[in-house]
């Protein structure tokens, strides 16, 4: 029986991950549709198919504070919203591309985008990453086989340098135009003593 190696194996590489954010709680306010992430994936030798990414956002922050997580893929979205789901390995965001899997041509790149709607969490962190190798799930297109998303055979944690801290919310309050000026007769009943704006 013979044995045959390809050499020329379709590989994947990710990038440009580090700076989202580079800073220790770096501000970011309450909003929709916020950038939460944001990676390259570059192919190498041959054309891939990637039919999975799931992201783990780590931190304080809970599920009920980052809704309606959508990918961008070169600034078109892809697929549906999801939510947060919080599981034994952390709150996690799975992606299920495979019916209609991100397509990336030899020696192409795709940038990927994540983004979501922050609605909770004053004063939470939180930054996303890959944590395992098989939150990446990449298939090579010409021979058919599934490709570690890794080089040299090593796998680290794909994660930004810094990480986001949830902006604390304010309250301003003012006494309203409409508050009575008027001098309050003795005895009176339901009488509006002041009105204020919040």
């Amino acid at each position: 029986m013979s044995v045959a190696n390809a050499t020329d194996l379709g590989r994947v590489t990710l990038s440009g991950y580090s700076n989202q954010p580079t800073a220790a709680n770096t501000a970011i306010n309450p909003a929709d549709n916020q950038e939460l992430f944001r990676f390259v994936l570059t192919s190498y030798n041959q054309e891939l198919n990637v039919e999975r990414l799931k992201l783990t956002a780590v931190g304080s922050i809970q599920t009920a504070d980052l809704q309606n997580l959508k990918l961008y893929i070169s600034g078109t979205q892809v697929g549906s919203a999801i939510q947060l789901t919080n599981t034994a390995n952390g709150n996690i965001a799975d992606f299920d591309l495979s019916g209609s899997p991100l397509v990336i041509p030899k020696g192409g790149a795709k940038t990927v985008s994540l983004r979501g709607d922050i609605k909770n969490g004053s004063t939470r962190t939180f930054y996303f990453s890959f944590q395992n190798q098989q939150d990446l799930t990449v298939k090579d297109n010409s021979y058919n086989v599934y490709v570690e998303p890794y080089a040299a055979g090593s796998w680290s944690a794909i994660k930004p340098d810094g990480n986001y801290q949830v902006s604390t919310g304010t309250l301003s309050v003012a006494r309203s135009t409409d508050a009575p000026t008027q001098d309050v007769a003795v005895d009176a009943n339901n009488v509006v003593l002041g009105a204020w704006d919040f």
